[in-house]
């Protein structure tokens, strides 16, 4: 069965309107002045750890917004390592 992930991304990113996989959906648009694109697209539930570990490629550039158990984990694999730069 299909879960949907969403990620939004600053559309920094190049490539991130490109076609990757048959079942996604790219949407632009503008948030507080910052050009970003929310990347949608139907995966296996075997595949959302290898969509994190993707993801993780632009860690300052995107926001897991589904599934949520997936936004949790980015969220706080990026707390931790902010944690690792602390003085």
């Amino acid at each position: 069965m299909a879960n949907p992930a969403k990620v939004a991304m600053l559309y920094a990113v190049q490539g991130m309107g490109d076609r990757c996989h048959p079942t996604q959906t790219v949407k632009k648009g503008h948030h507080r002045g910052e050009p970003y694109v929310d990347f949608s697209v139907n995966l296996p539930r075997r595949s959302l750890q290898e969509f994190g570990r993707w993801v993780n490629r632009y860690m300052h550039l995107a926001k897991i917004l589904t599934p949520d158990t997936l936004a949790k984990n980015h969220r706080q694999n990026a707390l931790t390592l902010a944690s690792r730069y602390k003085d």
